[in-house]
């Protein structure tokens, strides 16, 4: 089985504007997407939906110390929105029991996490590794 994190991309002000019934429709997809990942025997480690992006704030690299900047890391439309993180064995149906958690737009990301064994990295599973429908 392998570990994925689920990243769920949103612009934060369309999020913001949305009427009660849009943002009820999307907690019903959330809800239905934890059933489905229930019945399908599939772990699911953590979740967290996250405040926007305007509340974040930075930290990078500056000289000899770091610089500390409140806002987004970066300048896009889209900013992370919430993220779960769901162990199976298959992608494909992941792939496709994300899709109706977009009833409101925004961008799911999958990607695989990585596995450490005595505190080293393990290898990449050569199946996951480009694939793409």
């Amino acid at each position: 089985m392998t570990e994925y994190m689920v990243m769920l991309h949103r612009v934060d002000e369309h999020e913001e504007a949305l009427p009660p019934e849009a943002l009820a429709r999307s907690w019903e997809a959330h809800l239905a997407f934890r059933a489905y990942c229930d019945a399908q025997g599939w772990s699911v480690r953590s979740q967290a939906a996250l405040r926007p992006s305007r509340r974040s704030r930075s930290v990078r690299p500056s000289g000899d110390g770091f610089t500390v900047t409140d806002g987004p890391y970066a300048e896009t439309a889209e900013q992370l929105g919430g993220f779960y993180l769901v162990t199976t064995d298959d992608l494909d149906a992941l792939t496709d029991a994300v899709g109706p958690m977009l009833v409101n737009g925004g961008t799911v990301e999958i990607r695989p996490t990585v596995t450490y064994v005595d505190g080293r990295p393990v290898p990449e599973d050569p199946s996951l590794v480009g694939h793409a429908s």
